[in-house]
Parts: C-alpha cells; sequence; structure tokens
C-alpha cells in the first residue's frame, strides 16, 4: 500500500512538471531525455544490485509488449497533459484501474462477475462525463489522455505476464530504453522546436527521470509482490495528489462534471476492487 501510494504521488508531480516544460520543450524531446535519464538510473541501480542490463527474457513476448505499452501510454499522456488541463488528465486516468479488471477478464481468463462489470461499465460512463463528447465543453486532446489509459493497463496486465527471473531493475531499464526511439519519433512529426537549456529546465529533466523511476519501480514492485486487490484501490491517491496540484499550482478551477465523473470513477474501482477481494475471501472459505 505504502509502495502503490508513493508510485502515485511521484506519477503526479511529474505529471506537472511535464505541464510546465512542454510550455517552451517539444514532447517528444521531453520523453526521449527522460528515457534516456531513466534507463541510466535503472541501470545504475541494477549493477549496483550485481545484476546483468540484458538477459534473454527482454525477448519474452510480455516484456516486449510491456515495452510497447509503455511506450505508447507516455505519448499519450505528454501530449495529453501539454494540450489539457491537468485535473482532467488525471480525472481521465483513474479508469486505469477498471481497464486492468476489465482486461484481466477478458484476456487472462480471470473471473469477472456481473457487479464488477456493472461498476466497469458506470465507471466508463463517468469517463464520458468527464469528456462530454458532442458538447461545446469537450477537449479532443483529452482522447489522448484515454489512449494513454488504455496503453497504461495493458502495460499493468503485462507486468502480471513477465518471467519470475526479469527484475524489476530490469524492467525498468527495458521499460525507458523503449522510450527513447518512441520520443524521436514522435519528434518527427512534431512542428514546435525547443527552448534553451537554463539551469532551471535542467532541474526539470532531472525531476521528472528521477521521479518517473521511482513510479515505475514502486508500482511494478506493488504489483509484483502485493496482493492486486489490496493494493490497488491506493491507485486513487493519483486522483487526490493531482487535482491538489492542479488547483495549487496551476490554478485550474475543475467544474461539476469533471468532479462528478471524477468521484463516479473513483467509487466504481473501489468498488470492484471490494468484489474482487471479498470474491477471493469466499473461494479461500470455501477451501
Amino acid at each position: 500500500m505504502i509502495l502503490m501510494t508513493t508510485a502515485m504521488f511521484c506519477f503526479a508531480t511529474a505529471d506537472a512538471v511535464i505541464k510546465v516544460l512542454s510550455a517552451t520543450h517539444s514532447n517528444g524531446q521531453i520523453i526521449w531525455i527522460a528515457g534516456i535519464g531513466g534507463t541510466l538510473v535503472f541501470a545504475i541501480a541494477a549493477l549496483i544490485a550485481r545484476q546483468r542490463l540484458i538477459t534473454q527474457d527482454v525477448l519474452a513476448p510480455a516484456v516486449m509488449l510491456r515495452v510497447l505499452t509503455e511506450a505508447v501510454g507516455t505519448i499519450g499522456i505528454v501530449s495529453a497533459l501539454s494540450l489539457a488541463p491537468l485535473s482532467t488528465v488525471v480525472a481521465i486516468m483513474q479508469s486505469v484501474p477498471l481497464l486492468v479488471t476489465s482486461g484481466a477478464a477478458l484476456f487472462l481468463g480471470e473471473r469477472v462477475g456481473w457487479r464488477r462489470w456493472a461498476a466497469i461499465l458506470i465507471g466508463l460512463a463517468g469517463v464520458l462525463i468527464i469528456l462530454r463528447p458532442g458538447t461545446d465543453s469537450f477537449t479532443p486532446a483529452a482522447l489522448l489522455a484515454v489512449l494513454a489509459a488504455v496503453s497504461l493497463a495493458g502495460r499493468d496486465l503485462c507486468t502480471r505476464l513477465v518471467p519470475h527471473t526479469a527484475t524489476n531493475f530490469q524492467l525498468g531499464i527495458w521499460g525507458f530504453t523503449g522510450l527513447i526511439p518512441a520520443g524521436f519519433v514522435l519528434v518527427a512529426f512534431e512542428t514546435a522546436g525547443s527552448g534553451p537549456f537554463t539551469p532551471l529546465i535542467t532541474a526539470q529533466y532531472v525531476a521528472i527521470t528521477l521521479l518517473t523511476a521511482a513510479a515505475i519501480l514502486t508500482i511494478t514492485m506493488a504489483m509484483r509482490v502485493g496482493d492486486v486487490a489490496v493494493v490497488s484501490p491506493f491507485r486513487y491517491t493519483r486522483l487526490l495528489f493531482g487535482l491538489l496540484l492542479a488547483v495549487l499550482w496551476f490554478g485550474e478551477s475543475p467544474d461539476a462534471p469533471t468532479w462528478i465523473g471524477a468521484a463516479i470513477v473513483a467509487g466504481s474501482g473501489l468498488y470492484t476492487f471490494y468484489r474482487e477481494r471479498a470474491g477471493r475471501m469466499g473461494a479461500t472459505a470455501k477451501v
């Protein structure tokens, strides 16, 4: 629980710094620089722990798909942060646990009862309330946050399938390495250039690298060693941290639909975790 809460604090803070940096630097550049920085951080950690940087596990389908979904998700969220309000992006990202639950049922064969399916559908309706498609308040850039949520849910599902011999440091190295070409590809399609590198800008890049590395390490550890039904509800602390930063740092005033949609998404997610835990406890009792 502490690991997941720490990850959400780091993610929320990194989101805020990315939003600030995206005002002067291109999204692709932010991604590939963060990729290089994160790769170095995890490589150093692996070497200190006397772990190999590359093993045959990197060729495992689950690992390769994890790297791909991580890259797509990062492109989505960085792009969304540069174009949409932080509060909107943070609220939409809370649908990740619901997507993980539905993905586990559809692709991993996990049993999901009608109550959890109903909660998932209600939660996705909450996302639509936040997006408000077809209205004047609709922000197309927010769809990039939806892309990020779907992709990062896929990353979390892949994390459950990676070989147990792959360490957390190794997964961090491979995930960040995948961001480097993803960032360069994005740069090729961007027209905006990047501003100068001042000490403040450099400090922001360092902060993004360290915060993201810490977040990925702690969330990977939480998903691999913790009881998913117990750990996952603490993802919603990111909503608290993110909205707090949106109001205090950026002066945003989330409107009523954003608050209502966020509450529906979070409430639905918490209910799915409650039902999952109750189901496991019932199964254990029967045994």
